[in-house]
């Protein structure tokens, strides 16, 4: 009976850990002092749901798809900084709205790149050639859920359409078994309905059978303020802002590129792309000047005593030091600097 609580206990293990032995990774993070360890890029803030807990309902930047050849730019620049992991986790939106979403996960595999995992809310996977979407050379792939029935689906996600993305994400979950699992599948529900009461339904016991692990989030974000209490339903909570003792993590492994090229060091709550976070626009700026400028340096030197705005409230916040074997994986697999020639230094 623990596995539905499984991930939220191991998370707050290591947040439990982390504050109070917190631990001195600046040495592990020296490969990522001059390349982003793990770099997202928005392809599109476009969605077509409208959660009741998501700032996408607030979000004042006009809704676009990145153009072409902007992410080709990002790519090439990050690929030649030795880059090796990309992921389209859009800070909104849906990568599924992307026509072109398959043509640059190949382009990313074709710069040496890998990754490429996303969030989505599944109702257009039927559109999609399942087979191409699983052997495109993406990794992991998170099914965002409400519940298991129509009407809390409605009334949480504010469209109608359960049906249709249930069966979307079973056949997702058989083709991908009869592949042999090429991609990573984690089903993420957020429901106002207790957790208790979910994993009785059927559609969750037909989940389970077809080997998809289900996780249920238990608080949720404040989106720096933006989400209010008011905002969720049922059983569902706001986590509260910790205090912000070290560096946050998302300083290092937050880097994304908004769909207009503006760049953030979090794309996990910079939603407008126009706070202290964000450092440049790499329709003009070079990848790798952004990242290795003084005023990157200077947001992680002084984050503890003087933090951004947008970070005070944040409920999102992980310290530095809960890194994980993940994250230690990532910064191994920073490729070395190019060599440069002397006549060229």
């Amino acid at each position: 009976m623990l596995e539905p609580w499984r991930s939220n206990l191991s998370g707050y293990t290591r947040l439990l850990l982390a504050k109070l032995f917190p631990r001195d990774y600046s040495a592990r993070l020296a490969p990522a002092e001059r390349c982003p360890p793990l770099l997202g890029i928005e392809t599109t803030n476009i969605c077509n749901a409208d959660c009741i807990f998501c700032a996408y309902q607030y979000m004042e930047r006009p809704k676009i798809i990145m153009d072409w050849d902007l992410y080709t730019k990002i790519v090439d620049e990050y690929a030649a900084l030795g880059g090796r992991n990309l992921g389209l986790a859009v800070t909104v939106g849906d990568p599924l709205l992307d026509p072109r979403l398959l043509d640059r996960i190949a382009y990313g595999r074709s710069r040496g790149l890998q990754g490429f995992g996303f969030f989505t809310n599944g109702i257009l996977l039927h559109k999609f050639d399942l087979t191409a979407l699983l052997t495109s050379g993406l990794g992991a792939l998170h099914l965002s859920l409400a519940g298991f029935d129509r009407e809390t689906y409605k009334k949480t996600y504010r469209v109608d359409i359960y049906p249709r993305v249930i069966e979307n994400i079973c056949q997702l979950a058989e083709v991908n078994n009869s592949l042999g699992k090429p991609v990573s599948l984690t089903v993420s529900v957020r429901s106002p309905l207790p957790t208790r009461e979910l994993i009785h339904t059927a559609d969750y016991q037909r989940l389970v059978a077809l080997g998809l692990p289900v996780e249920f989030a238990m608080r949720y974000d404040n989106w720096s303020g933006k989400i209010d209490v008011a905002d969720l339903q049922g059983v569902m909570r706001l986590r509260p802002p910790p205090p912000k003792r070290q560096q946050c993590l998302m300083l290092w492994f937050g880097a994304t590129v908004h769909a207009d090229g503006a760049f953030t060091l979090c794309g996990c709550r910079d939603l407008e792309g126009t706070s202290e976070l964000t450092v440049g626009n790499l329709r003009r700026d070079g990848l790798g000047d952004l990242w290795t400028s003084e005023r990157v340096l200077a947001l992680r030197r002084n984050f503890v005593s003087r933090p951004p705005d947008i970070c005070v409230d944040c409920s999102q916040y992980s310290p530095v030091s809960i890194m994980s074997s993940w994250h230690f994986t990532l910064l191994d697999q920073i490729r070395p600097a190019p060599a440069v020639c002397p006549e060229h230094a």
